[in-house]
């Protein structure tokens, strides 16, 4: 579904991503690992467009979209939930939810499928998005992106500031719209508990590509790994919240 070939990408004339090579297959999780600022979110941004490539090649779908606009990047189906969120504040659940779907031009009808995935947002309907906890704002950037029925879904740090109550809710959902949909997922994420839980395949980025592959299975309650991976605290506790 998603072939990166020798991407090199960054902001004017500073490079963050060297030559990275990445595919992933449709219906599948991939997660990206990695310490902070080593690229794993001007990666992210370039996918969805929001960076443009220097140089090398991104194909979706056998499609070069290389240098496709964010806008054409969604109607193929790319779908994209930022770190921080980046829900409209002043607007209501219900036009946040309305806003991709207007501008896909794609059936209002949408919305409320996409809910029947959220019932904690239902009774929110008409509260501003602003209002909302961190855990119900992540919800919602994920019903926003969701709506629109993509493909491939690019999630960015999903798992930050969240409750573990709600992270158990994210994991639950994405589960389900993988199975239901063959739903495709890029994460990048810093819990390992949460990405080992979610991934079929696991990488390490370092020095703005993909340093290597690391058995997904053994992200869980592993804290020499939160060491290695994400220069956490040796004296780190992890639990297994998800089961797996």
């Amino acid at each position: 579904m998603l072939n990166v070939t020798d991407l090199f990408a960054g902001y004017g004339e500073s490079t963050v991503i060297t030559g990275l090579e990445l595919e992933l297959d449709t219906g599948q999780i991939v997660t990206i690992l990695g310490r902070n600022g080593i690229g794993k979110t001007t990666l992210v941004k370039t996918l969805a467009g929001m960076i443009n490539a220097q140089r090398g090649r991104i194909a979706f779908e056998g499609q070069d979209i290389t240098n496709a606009s964010p806008p054409r990047r969604a109607r193929l189906g790319i779908g994209y939930v930022p770190q921080g969120r980046e829900i409209f504040a002043k607007l209501t659940v219900r036009e946040n939810l309305l806003v991709g779907v207007h501008a896909r031009r794609l059936p209002v009808s949408l919305v409320d499928e996409t809910l029947e995935y959220f019932p904690t947002l239902r009774p929110k309907l008409k509260d501003l998005g602003g209002s909302l906890s961190g855990g119900q704002q992540q919800l919602l950037a994920l019903a926003r992106a969701l709506a629109v029925q993509p493909k491939l879904l690019l999630l960015d740090e999903p798992s930050e500031g969240i409750q573990p109550s709600s992270l158990d809710d994210i994991y639950q959902l994405l589960m389900r719209a993988k199975q239901r949909s063959g739903l495709s997922i890029l994460l990048v994420e810093q819990n390992l508990d949460f990405a080992g839980a979610l991934a079929d395949r696991a990488f390490v980025m370092d020095h703005g590509r993909i340093a290597r592959e690391v058995d997904h299975t053994k992200l869980l309650s592993n804290a020499d790994l939160e060491h290695e991976y994400l220069g956490a605290d040796d004296d780190v506790t992890l639990s297994d919240p998800f089961g797996r």
